[in-house]
């Protein structure tokens, strides 16, 4: 994630945008943005380095990114029934139905759906 942040966040206002989930003010995205920009902007590594941990610093925790990885049905059995009763809902109760839907997985964890 912190490699990509410094151009992600440079990027279009609608496009940097999409990288925040709905519960994140605009206000903040701003903030982000404009540490970004002067991270961009500043020639002396010193403060490059500052405005860089700014912007990393200050990102909140609806900042969202893709990433791929590769699980077996035991791995994803562990982490539905870690996860199955989450509180965050939108996005444990998104994963869960996801893996609901994967074939064969409710016939290989079937002892353990509820």
């Amino acid at each position: 994630m912190m490699h990509r942040l410094t151009t992600m966040l440079s990027s279009t206002a609608e496009e940097a945008s999409s990288l925040f989930n709905r519960y994140v003010d605009q206000k903040v995205i701003q903030i982000v943005k404009d540490y970004v920009q002067a991270y961009n902007d500043e020639e002396n590594p010193e403060l490059k380095y500052k405005w860089f941990m700014c912007a990393l610093s200050n990102l909140p925790m609806g900042f969202e990114m893709w990433m791929t990885c590769d699980l077996t049905y035991l791995q994803l059995k562990t982490i539905y029934n870690q996860r199955k009763n989450h509180k965050l809902k939108e996005d444990w109760g998104s994963f869960c139905t996801w893996c609901e839907e994967l074939p064969y997985f409710k016939e290989l964890v079937s002892s353990d759906l509820s």
